[in-house]
């Protein structure tokens, strides 16, 4: 199958798609104009990934793995879209990425 990892930014956020087979990993990174503070009080943090086709919508399970989340993909076929939603210092952000349909 075809898995390229795919990028989307934000206004607060960056993050890096990785699909896989039975789940994806998602690594959420900070932009360097609000990397200012503390290492501590600067976690970018995902809050809920949901995805959605012109038919569906569904909340997925996301799983914290130290640098990353896991991810599993919706119970239908590709293809479809993510909407990503982060959390940096109380402030929020949601990021929408069409995924491509995966080849076999």
């Amino acid at each position: 199958p075809d898995y390229r990892p795919l990028m989307i930014q934000g206004q607060l956020t960056s993050i890096r798609i990785v699909p896989g087979d039975k789940s994806m990993k998602l690594f959420v990174l900070g932009k360097k104009a609000v990397d200012i503070k503390p290492p501590t009080e600067f976690r970018p943090e995902i809050i809920r990934v949901t995805a959605f086709s012109k038919d569906s919508q569904e909340d997925l399970k996301l799983t914290p793995e130290g640098e990353y989340y896991t991810v599993t993909p919706p119970k239908w076929q590709n293809p479809y879209s993510l909407r990503i939603e982060t959390k940096l210092n109380e402030q929020l952000e949601k990021l929408e990425v069409k995924l491509p349909a995966r080849k076999p």
